[in-house]
């Protein structure tokens, strides 16, 4: 693949300040450690640090492993996706309800990827453990791409790490303008190089000037201090009258009423505008008035200027 291992675990080391007395807590076995995990245990052992893994992921046991009092032995960092630490808040939530204090823990950071996660989530999420949520973003074809290095801007996936970055328009591969959304390509000598017994008709190589680049199928954004934020995968856009919505920012924002628990947006076709913005919603256990909790939502949305007719249907 043209990948350099050391180069990343070095990176992994000085990322994760990886020292004798830090613990990780990989939530797969070693066999099914790909990527991400790979490295962390690479960079755990070059580091001469010591490692905790799980046979498997359960939400109940991973929560009792990372609040377990064992003295020196206790975890200190893990990585995991936004669908696997949702899960765990919730569960840690039900089972302390009457706690208002965060569960007892020896962890210094937790590190998420794989996946968006929305800055109301993030910012939930330290306030549950305590610690702050470490943004990284990867691919199997590149690992890692960008990394936060603390929580200093919610909704980032922090600056690019060992790559150049390029954002270009999806339909020219020319450069955007500073500040507009566009494809995140990458270049490094890490990068992929490319896919084994490929003969489909992807093309996820092309040139600018003479460096090549991978196109990622993400959707980015760089700020004034060069911070990416992620707004979405090209195909999952959700093309309504010509414009070109992101079901990331729809769903961060929704996260913000505090009866949902999950959102989903997605495309719905829709004759008028080729697609409308559909959402599924999974809300709180307290929460009980549905349509009322919807127009809600409508009125945060209208107020963000998101225009477009809110219905509701009730499922289940």
């Amino acid at each position: 693949s043209g990948a350099s291992p050391r180069r990343w675990v070095l990176m992994m080391i000085m990322m994760m300040m990886i020292s004798t007395d830090v613990r990780p807590l990989i939530a797969r076995p070693l066999s099914l450690a790909r990527s991400r995990y790979a490295l962390q245990v690479l960079a755990s052992v070059a580091g001469g640090a010591s490692l905790m893994c799980m046979d498997r992921f359960e939400t109940g046991s991973f929560y009792n492993t990372i609040t377990a009092q064992r003295g020196q032995g206790n975890p200190t960092w893990f990585t995991a996706v936004p669908t696997m630490h949702l899960s765990l808040m919730m569960y840690g939530k039900q089972e302390h309800a009457s706690a208002s204090a965060s569960p007892k823990h020896s962890l210094r950071f937790i590190r998420t990827g794989a996946a968006p996660l929305s800055e109301a989530d993030a910012l939930a999420l330290s306030s549950f453990w305590g610690v702050d949520i470490v943004s990284t973003y990867s691919m199997t074809e590149q690992m890692p791409i960008s990394s936060t290095m603390s929580q200093s801007k919610p909704g980032t996936v922090g600056n690019p790490l060992l790559v150049s970055l390029a954002l270009v328009s999806p339909d020219t591969l020319k450069p955007v303008s500073w500040g507009d959304p566009g494809e995140i390509c990458i270049c490094a000598d890490t990068v992929i190089s490319e896919y084994y017994n490929n003969t489909g008709d992807a093309k996820p190589f092309f040139f600018i000037g003479d460096r090549r680049f991978f196109r990622t199928g993400d959707m980015g954004i760089l700020d004034d201090d060069r911070f990416l934020f992620i707004v979405g995968r090209l195909k999952e856009l959700i093309k309504m009258g010509g414009e070109q919505i992101s079901p990331v920012e729809i769903e961060s924002v929704v996260r913000r009423h505090p009866d949902v628990n999950v959102a989903v947006a997605f495309g719905v076709p829709s004759p008028t505008w080729g697609e409308e913005v559909g959402i599924a919603v999974v809300l709180g256990d307290q929460s009980s008035r549905l349509v009322a909790d919807v127009q809600a939502v409508g009125t945060d949305l209208d107020r963000r200027g998101v225009d477009g007719e809110l219905r509701s249907d009730r499922v289940g």
